[in-house]
């Protein structure tokens, strides 16, 4: 089995060798001035890859201060529901 290709924008091949196009780099699809995105961290969802900053982040604009940094081994699936995730408090 061949090492994955950081450069590919689709990360994972099927046994029968067609690629699983649910799933992208979100390196290489991503170029918003606003987002830092490690090479090996991930996306699955069933849309269009050029809408993946927008369903990440819908409100991160290029006028806006804040800004967006992804991990370079990063998984984030499409049923991830981040604006719901609570701190734990002890």
């Amino acid at each position: 089995m061949p090492l994955l290709d950081v450069n590919a924008i689709h990360p994972i091949t099927l046994p029968d060798g067609t690629l699983y196009h649910d799933t992208v780099y979100l390196k290489n699809v991503i170029s918003h001035p606003r987002m830092e995105i490690g090479e090996y961290s991930y996306f699955t969802h069933s849309g269009k890859p050029e809408d993946t900053a927008e369903i990440l982040a819908p409100y991160l604009g290029h006028s806006v201060r804040e800004r967006l940094v992804i991990g370079k081994f990063v998984q984030i699936a499409w049923e991830a529901i981040l604006s719901q995730v609570q701190p734990i408090i002890r």
